[in-house]
């Protein structure tokens, strides 16, 4: 696919110098302040559009003298309900597609034009460097993220869904080194005033990616999401910039989730508002008098006052008032510093008696299981005791069985020394008789007579 994406390329009619020709585009809304630093960055492309939702500031009057075309659209609350159709505007196949308050780096514009000779890919994805609170710093939470800003038209699919992201049609995605310089400065949020007033507008669209929460516990849902952007610092200073920029991540996700809550329990804030005036004005009706008055007349109250303008402040009391502010500002700082100092020290406290519990706890555990070593030995002495008596109750009974077969085999041979006891006895008298059988035929008169 990424040959194929490279040959088509270099064999397209659309070169100019050797390379792709690309189009860029701008959305728009009451950027006045941003929008001339976003299309000069963009001042390589070969088109250069704004599609601008009908900024009320002059953003659009400023970006036709720095964009080939200006497309004005009626507002929309979000951006990604407008980024389909700006693709769609442009002419060319290869795209950079930005927000009006992110600005190239000069890396990026080098890094861009120098891929577009020879691309390698067909998505590619640029880190993000955000500016919230007007700061960029690596150890906040943000560090690094990547948007595809540059792409082929047939890579990618938008959705409306906010926070939905985009839908990448190829796989060959590529993603640019940040530490080569090529980057987005993504100036997003002033001010924490701005990021409540654009998180809140956010999480009113139903069409969006909400937090997630597998329970219902909402505290601890509060707890687990500060914690997540806090651990996702490289800092352990929880006062400072990347702390503050992590507590108001996780604030977007408490103000989303509330709102589900809000939808799931069947909440209507406004009906239920009508239903308690109703009921006041009814007890208003039947429990007080009743008094009857005139139209009045609508007043214009403190025409004749006017404001005193920053311009036409008393320096000396400006200057003074400033003085005095900072002077507030440091004396509230001492008394966080102190408020932590004291904190950390109770931490410590109490960290130094977890550490005592852990330690005894430990040794507890150290004597546990020496107890039960010394026990699992004396078991398996017993054990082996035990073994050895059983092996010698088995050789007695088998010495008993060798004695039992010994004695039943001297017993059978007692009984046949008897029988040939017996049979001796008997051949013996048999002996006797015929003797003295053989001693009266001798001594008989027939034998002397007829004796040879």
């Amino acid at each position: 696919m990424l040959n194929d994406s490279i040959n088509n390329e270099v064999a397209s009619p659309d070169l100019d110098l050797g390379r792709a020709k690309v189009s860029g585009v701008v959305i728009s809304y009451n950027r006045v302040d941003l929008i001339g630093t976003c299309l000069k960055a963009l001042s390589f492309v070969d088109e250069l559009l704004v599609v601008d939702k009908s900024s009320t500031d002059g953003t659009a009057q400023l970006a036709a003298g720095l964009a080939d075309r200006v497309i004005v659209v009626p507002w929309s609350p979000v951006v990604e309900q407008t980024r389909k159709f700006a693709v769609a505007q442009c002419t060319h196949d290869w795209i950079v597609c930005m927000d009006d308050d992110e600005c190239l780096s000069v890396g990026a514009v080098k890094f861009i034009q120098k891929e577009l000779v020879a691309p390698r890919a067909g998505i590619y994805m640029l880190a993000q460097r955000h500016y919230i609170l007007g700061i960029h710093d690596e150890r906040a939470y943000y560090w690094p993220e990547y948007q595809p800003r540059f792409f082929r038209r047939d890579a990618v699919t938008f959705t409306e869904t906010i926070h939905g992201g985009t839908q990448f049609a190829q796989e060959d995605v590529y993603i640019v080194p940040f530490d080569g310089g090529a980057s987005i400065h993504h100036l997003s949020h002033k001010n924490v005033a701005q990021w409540i007033e654009k998180a809140n507008r956010y999480t009113s669209n139903p069409d969006r990616v909400r937090a997630v929460q597998a329970g219902n516990d909402l505290v601890a849902f509060a707890h687990q999401t500060i914690d997540r952007y806090v651990s996702a610092t490289k800092t352990d200073d929880r006062s400072t910039y990347p702390a503050a920029v992590a507590v108001l991540r996780a604030l977007y996700d408490l103000i989303d989730r509330l709102k589900s809550w809000e939808e799931e329990e069947g909440l209507d804030g406004d009906k239920l508002f009508q239903q308690k005036c109703a009921e006041l004005e009814a007890d208003y009706v039947r429990e007080l008098p009743h008094h009857e008055r005139g139209v009045a007349q609508l007043e214009q109250g403190l025409a004749d006052a006017e404001p005193l303008s920053a311009g036409q402040a008393d320096p000396t009391q400006a200057a003074a008032l400033r003085s005095s502010i900072e002077g507030l500002r440091e004396a509230l700082r001492a008394v966080r510093a102190a408020a932590d100092e004291e904190r950390r020290a109770k931490n410590q406290s109490f960290e130094g008696a977890l550490e005592a519990l852990a330690s005894t706890r430990a040794s507890l555990e150290s004597e546990r299981r020496q107890h039960q070593v010394a026990l699992d030995e004396q078991a398996q002495s017993v054990a082996s005791e035990k073994l050895a008596w059983l092996a010698t109750v088995e050789s007695w009974r088998v010495r008993e069985a060798e004695l039992d077969q010994q004695v039943a085999t001297l017993g059978m041979a007692f009984r046949e020394v008897v029988a040939e006891q017996e049979d001796s006895r008997t051949l013996r008298a048999d002996l006797a008789e015929t003797r003295r059988q053989l001693h009266d035929i001798l001594a008989s008169t027939s034998w002397r007579v007829t004796a040879p």
